[in-house]
């Protein structure tokens, strides 16, 4: 349970810095 939870915890935050990489790149190149 514990390591599941990590490992869900771990993809969630791959996502988002993917997501804030993707965001920041978008407005780089917009402005």
């Amino acid at each position: 349970m514990e390591k599941s939870l990590l490992f869900h915890f771990r993809r969630i935050g791959v996502e988002f810095i993917i997501f804030s990489v993707y965001a920041v790149f978008s407005i780089s190149w917009a402005a």
